[in-house]
């Protein structure tokens, strides 16, 4: 029997809080980036001249689009640090306990193959890139590192939009479709199932 939406939002959310609990914990014991340090100090200070009323709107926001540029440079160790987590625990951890994650696993729901067999890890992999967003984090990063401040910032919102409509697609899929199968379902040939 298919697992009906609540269960699949309620697992996605344990899931993401427990990934980014541990992650959090892990990057504390990382040294602090100067350079981000000093990015995000910017920022704050430009948001607090902003209230004050001593920068006008258009220098606002060209310099708030300079210094996102210059955070998500000195982020890149952190974004990828991410993936490799994310990927770990949602497609690594999720084969070997038959397509559950805890958050799964406490909703009493899993995903299998189309027939109802145990998922690959390539099944996996393939509705990851979508569900997880991780075709748009590593295309993402890669303008960063490779792109200039222009190529980055509109590349960057190119990619954020797109990724909108996809999540929204695939929502109203699962909430429409009598198999409830969403998008990256489709594309992993997986559904989710009470189990």
């Amino acid at each position: 029997m298919k697992a009906y939406f609540m269960q699949r939002f309620g697992a996605y959310i344990v899931d993401i809080l427990l990934v980014s609990t541990l992650f959090t914990l892990i990057t504390m014991f990382i040294p602090a980036n100067k350079n981000l340090t000093n990015a995000t100090e910017e920022q704050v200070k430009l948001w607090e001249t902003s209230l004050k009323g001593e920068v006008s709107s258009k220098d606002y926001l060209v310099e708030t689009v300079k210094l996102d540029y210059k955070i998500q440079r000195n982020q890149v160790p952190y974004s990828i640090l991410e993936l490799v987590f994310v990927i770990l625990y949602f497609i690594v951890f999720q084969f070997y306990n038959k397509g559950q994650t805890l958050g799964k696993k406490l909703f009493k729901i899993r995903v299998v193959r189309e027939d109802g067999s145990n998922v690959t890890m390539n099944d996996l992999a393939l509705r990851s890139l979508l569900s997880l967003s991780l075709v748009s984090s590593i295309l993402t990063m890669i303008f960063c590192i490779a792109g200039s401040l222009n190529v980055y910032t509109v590349s960057s919102l190119i990619i954020e939009v797109i990724q909108t409509i996809l999540m929204i697609v695939t929502v109203v899929m699962v909430l429409v479709r009598n198999d409830g199968r969403g998008l990256h379902d489709l594309i992993g040939s997986t559904k989710v199932i009470k189990s």
